[in-house]
């Protein structure tokens, strides 16, 4: 080999020895984990997921006006089932994150299915997501949700939204029905001043300390007696009643007529006419008896 010739392959064998390498497999997955590090910002400081435990993280896409929408989670199992309708034994609870005032979800379940008991046509099964039931959550992009379940089970998620447009519910109006209350007297009573008021109460004997409520009253025009009152009542009228009546109320019901007349005196229900009734209809065609007082006075 010449002298020319050497110097040509060394400087070739020189120039291959400077060519730049390409990038190794090696150095690839550096470049994956630290885009997987970004994306789990934030969830770091939730505990990692125990022996047969998953660990689920949900997302959410920042949305206008959130407080218009709704998250519903539930978890579910890929199960063989028939025609009844099964759901997962189990419930989300709520945890919250020690430190940091952030909740998560923890799904405990003894791994039973709950069924209806129908009658199948076949023994045929089908293959389906068996669901638990679910948690309605606030919409908030800023915090994940994380979920912890036992090995083999999803969750999934749904999103609801309210539109912003408000309506307003129907009240509910008591349906009436008339009584006739007739009241009469045992002695001569005239009435100086015609004004009276008519009021039914209702109340809860097995309540001791507990005012009556007021059913109906009804002011009326009266100028002798005996006198006979239509007066509407509710169909309902324990509706009225507080505190709200319960299976284990005992309901009742009594009458108060009042009139104040001159002279310091007034005209009310006979003290011993003063009878309590466990149904309101029970005072139909009752006659009550009226005496007139002396008002005590200072």
């Amino acid at each position: 080999m010449g002298k020319n010739s050497f110097i040509l392959l060394f400087a070739a064998m020189f120039l291959i020895s400077c060519k730049p390498s390409l990038q190794t497999e090696k150095n690839i997955p550096n470049k994956v984990d630290s885009t997987i590090s970004q994306k789990t910002t934030g969830t770091d400081m939730f505990p990692k997921a125990r022996e047969n435990e998953t660990q689920h993280i949900i997302e959410l896409p920042a949305l206008e006006n959130e407080q218009l929408h709704k998250v519903e989670i539930f978890v579910t199992k890929r199960m063989e089932v028939d025609c009844n309708y099964h759901s997962l034994a189990g419930k989300l609870e709520v945890k919250e994150l020690s430190g940091w005032g952030y909740d998560y979800y923890l799904f405990n379940t003894n791994g039973e299915v709950l069924s209806t008991m129908m009658a199948c046509p076949d023994s045929s099964l089908t293959e389906k997501d068996v669901i638990s039931e679910s948690k309605l959550l606030n919409y908030n992009s800023k915090l994940p949700i994380v979920i912890y379940t036992p090995r083999g089970y999803q969750v999934k998620y749904k999103f609801w939204n309210a539109s912003s447009e408000e309506n307003t519910a129907k009240p509910v109006v008591l349906k009436e029905q008339q009584l006739t209350l007739r009241f009469d007297s045992r002695e001569e009573i005239s009435f100086q001043e015609n004004k009276a008021t008519i009021t039914i109460f209702g109340f809860d004997a097995s309540l001791a300390d507990v005012p009556a409520s007021v059913i109906v009253k009804k002011e009326i025009d009266v100028s002798s007696i005996p006198l006979s009152i239509r007066i509407d009542v509710p169909q309902n009228p324990e509706n009225l009643i507080e505190p709200t009546i319960t299976s284990s109320s005992e309901v009742r019901y009594y009458l108060s007529f009042e009139s104040e007349q001159k002279n310091n005196t007034s005209i009310h229900l006979d003290t011993k006419a003063r009878d309590i009734f466990p149904n309101l209809l029970d005072l139909e065609d009752q006659t009550f008896y009226l005496s007139l007082y002396t008002v005590e006075t200072n």
